[in-house]
């Protein structure tokens, strides 16, 4: 009596193992998702390029993440990595969703846009069209020096002055070369820079400044000085990521 009934205990004992052994094999697994994600840089002066770059671990299922970044100004984009240009100053907040079988991954952040320092494109930029004439500082010369500072991996520059050409400087950037299969790297690569100091009437001045890329793109500013006698104007010009994306400090 007393085998039989270990028996039956340990068959009954066998018939709850395997069972809870079968329902955990077969029990469907939560999908869960963990994303981190990074903007550079998250501040300077407008246009201001930004790189989004995201990534995302997922265990519990075979499906494909898909992503979601909003940048804060009514823009959107819908790859994982990618590039946004902000052209007004301000503080943008972006978000990145990545979205598995159902579940979400967030995070967030800031770019800060300024303004200060910034020329827009003027309406009409037409060489023939005259400096605003004033009669202040009028007589004598002045100094104008012009720094660039780009990222643009080869191109021309030129710096026109009052409708005459000054200035033509073809550049092949090597830093940026060297970064170019380094994506994340790509910004943080060495800058190329051009400087010269030009000799100008004083008064009224017209600069224009064009600068084109090995692929035919161009970007162009035109920036109006009032020169006094014996001084001195500094222009910085940054282009980073196209030549339309220009901008020019003082």
């Amino acid at each position: 009596m007393k085998k039989a009934l270990i028996v039956i205990l340990g068959m009954v004992l066998f018939a709850v193992l395997i069972s809870c052994n079968l329902t955990s094999l077969f029990q469907k697994k939560e999908p869960k998702i963990n994303c981190e994600a990074t903007a550079a840089p998250d501040s300077g002066y407008a246009p201001l390029q930004v790189a989004f770059m995201a990534n995302a671990t997922v265990t519990g299922t075979k499906e494909f993440v898909t992503y979601t970044w909003n940048f804060g100004d009514g823009q959107i984009s819908t790859s994982q990595n990618t590039s946004h240009t902000y052209r007004k100053s301000g503080t943008y907040t972006w978000t990145l969703t990545a979205s598995v079988a159902g579940v979400q991954c967030t995070r967030s952040g800031s770019v800060v846009v300024e303004g200060r320092g910034y020329y827009p494109p003027t309406q009409s930029d037409d060489d023939s069209t005259p400096p605003p004439t004033t009669s202040s500082g009028s007589g004598g010369t002045a100094g104008v020096g012009i720094k660039l500072v780009t990222n643009l991996r080869s191109g021309v520059f030129r710096v026109k002055i009052n409708g005459e050409l000054k200035a033509e400087n073809s550049f092949h950037n090597e830093g940026r070369e060297k970064n170019i299969l380094k994506p994340k790297k790509l910004f943080k690569a060495k800058d190329y820079e051009w400087a010269k100091e030009f000799k100008v009437p004083a008064g009224d001045c017209k600069i224009k400044l064009v600068i084109e890329d090995n692929q035919g793109s161009r970007g162009e500013r035109v920036i109006n000085l009032n020169l006094k006698p014996n001084t001195h104007r500094f222009l910085r010009v940054v282009v980073r990521g196209a030549p339309g994306d220009m901008r020019v400090e003082m």
